[in-house]
């Protein structure tokens, strides 16, 4: 049975048109506490610094059952999207991430490069084994000649579909590590933005 809201985070990019496509997601209106941070109040918790940024994301994240990782041109080599996928995983919410780049932009365009999926830097280690994160965690990619219906179609049971993963058996006290020497924000970490 799928249930009528839920509490979700919202992870991708934040550019221009990153943000207007995740935006008209958010307007779907399936889900709660998925209200965009303003611009000017992103900005001040950028100019305190990575740990704050960090604390924020925490605190947002803190009540949501599922994190919804939105796939644009450079989502993967953003750092506090990784740090978003780490933590969600961690702390046992559900978890997937849905392509965007077919979704219209301010101007009306689909986007013309597809971006790398997020998940396939981490392991997940579980007590027998490890998995690789993206043969676990499932990505989306809507019908191009319709992306924005067939999301609003299909969210609320991909939503279930995550959070019953994580929950399973399987998974339950599983483990997400970065797989970059020197993890997440170590010297190595070339190419993430």
């Amino acid at each position: 049975m799928i249930e009528t809201r839920r509490r979700v985070f919202f992870s991708f990019h934040y550019q221009a048109t990153d943000t207007w496509k995740v935006q008209n997601i958010r307007n779907i209106g399936f889900l709660e506490r998925n209200k965009p941070v303003q611009p000017n109040h992103w900005e001040e918790i950028q100019k305190k610094g990575d740990g704050e940024i960090k604390k924020w994301i925490d605190n947002e994240m803190e009540n949501c059952t599922c994190v919804i990782v939105f796939i644009g041109e450079h989502t993967a080599k953003r750092k506090f999207v990784q740090y978003e996928i780490a933590r969600a995983w961690n702390t046992g919410k559900g978890l997937f991430g849905i392509y965007i780049r077919d979704l219209k932009d301010s101007n009306c365009l689909k986007g013309m490069i597809e971006g790398k999926n997020p998940f396939n830097r981490f392991l997940i280690k579980t007590r027998d084994s490890e998995y690789s994160l993206e043969t676990v965690v499932s990505t989306k990619r809507p019908d191009p000649n319709d992306a924005r219906n067939d999301i609003e179609k299909h969210l609320a049971q991909w939503v279930e579909d995550a959070i019953s993963l994580r929950a399973g058996a399987k998974y339950k006290d599983s483990q997400c590590v970065f797989t970059v020497a020197h993890g997440m924000f170590g010297e190595s970490m070339d190419k993430i933005e």
